[in-house]
């Protein structure tokens, strides 16, 4: 089965950072709220036990919602716990991914598509080897 991708440009990309960044705090305070949930009935009694459980859920379905708004954006959710996303791009005729990173102003990394995130490196050096490959030419 192919995937279908979107593909963005580094401008496009950068439009989408403050809806990313309100999504992704949305995602830190449901994961932050369930953390507190599971402390307190930990504590607490088999009544607050079942409560937490249904509110759990409750967040859970919520976290997912918001998982699922940030996927209809055309952008792979590389690791939901660092907030990193990937947007594929095209640079210099080769399909590379684009990354960006919760917390980050701006796109400002790139890794290759057969690449995990880890792998993410300067967006400045990037283009700095492309203007040099095509000076040679």
């Amino acid at each position: 089965m192919h995937e279908l991708r979107t593909y963005y440009n580094l401008s496009e990309a950068n439009e989408l950072v403050p809806r990313l960044e309100y999504l992704f705090s949305e995602l830190a305070r449901i994961q932050e709220r369930v953390n507190t949930l599971s402390r307190t009935a930990k504590r607490s009694s088999d009544f607050s036990t079942l409560h937490a459980d249904e509110r759990v859920r409750t967040l859970s379905e919520e976290y997912l919602r918001r998982l699922h708004e940030i996927g209809e954006l055309g952008v792979v959710v590389e690791d939901a716990d660092h907030g990193i996303v990937r947007f594929y791009s095209w640079f210099g005729g080769e399909e590379i991914c684009l990354s960006w990173q919760y917390g980050e102003p701006e796109v400002r990394h790139w890794h290759c598509v057969t690449e995990p995130a880890a792998a993410r490196r300067s967006l400045v050096q990037l283009q700095k080897n492309l203007k040099k490959h095509r000076r040679l030419h």
